[in-house]
């Protein structure tokens, strides 16, 4: 139960206390939890004499507290217990109501706009409507309002593919497919998406397998929850072989760079190798022109030393 005073007018306290009245006799047989959301400032909505409504901030804090404990009054003392009290804007009451697990989508409250949202409310209002005049002409009613967290859906997008159902599958899919992929005949991988078919509607309360049909869900046949499971093996076989081959390519792209590493560090030795032999020669002939073997050799004419003579 969640009560939000944010945007109230002054003919709103004397309404909602008749709607409290109203709603004990509507209360569900147990209540987990009650959430009072209470903004910083009032504000309340005078008629002028134009007839027009103007805002008006009142800072008053007692006047708070007074609806805060009038609203602690009102649920009694068996339901105190399950009370929690939240001060803040709109936005902040929502952040807020997160953290015990309440979505805002599944809030029916517009915090730009102010607004209730009604469109899941009329819907579920328009599928009862639907259910009653079923049951007057004794037909079948195959709508289903809300999925079971067991339930496999069809249709494409994140929303479909993180079920808990959708998700189970995939599991299945993925523990079945070498067995899959090493049937060569068509009947044995029907038989085998047959078996998995079997698994998700006998698998704890029982899975079905559901399509959406004009904003309401109905469940499909087998035959057709066995084409479904068909093509997810589909596609966990051509996702796994994608992945392989990126794995292979990205395998060989390391060994070509480790290979082109090797040569370019076998490169560096050859041509540092090269470099120090070349200036050990370089060495050796500087000292063997310096050595006295050279000055003979120079004498004889042997090599292109030209010498200066030398006079006293």
């Amino acid at each position: 139960m969640i009560s939000m005073w944010h945007n109230m007018s002054i003919d709103d306290i004397k309404q909602r206390g008749q709607t409290h009245a109203k709603m004990r006799d509507a209360f569900p047989i147990r209540i987990s939890a009650i959430h009072f959301c209470l903004p910083y400032e009032t504000s309340f909505f005078m008629n002028d004499s134009n007839g027009s409504k103007k805002r008006r901030y009142n800072n008053n804090p007692q006047f708070l507290q007074l609806l805060k404990a009038m609203f602690i009054m009102s649920i009694g003392a068996e339901l105190r217990p399950h009370l929690r009290v939240h001060v803040g804007s709109t936005v902040e009451c929502i952040y807020a109501l997160q953290s015990f697990g309440i979505l805002p989508e599944q809030i029916p409250f517009n915090a730009a706009t102010h607004t209730i949202k009604t469109k899941y409310h009329l819907k579920w209002l328009e599928l009862k409507l639907q259910k009653e005049k079923a049951l007057e002409k004794n037909k079948h009613f195959n709508k289903i309002e809300c999925p079971m967290i067991q339930d496999v859906l069809f249709g494409r997008g994140w929303p479909i593919m993180k079920h808990p159902g959708n998700v189970l599958l995939r599991n299945i899919i993925n523990l079945k497919l070498e067995e899959y992929k090493n049937e060569k005949t068509k009947r044995g991988k029907t038989m085998i998406a047959h078996s998995v078919v079997w698994m998700v509607k006998n698998r704890g309360k029982g899975g079905r397998f559901l399509k959406e049909d004009s904003g309401w869900w109905v469940e499909v046949s087998n035959d057709m929850a066995r084409q479904k499971v068909s093509i997810a093996f589909r596609d966990a076989r051509k996702l796994k072989s994608n992945q392989t081959r990126s794995m292979n390519s990205s395998a060989n792209g390391q060994a070509q760079k480790s290979t082109n590493e090797a040569s370019a560090r076998s490169n560096s030795r050859s041509g540092a190798k090269q470099k120090d032999d070349n200036g050990i020669k370089d060495k050796n002939f500087q000292v063997q022109t310096d050595s006295s073997t050279s000055v003979f050799l120079g004498m004889d004419g042997i090599t292109g030393i030209k010498r200066q003579r030398c006079f006293a």
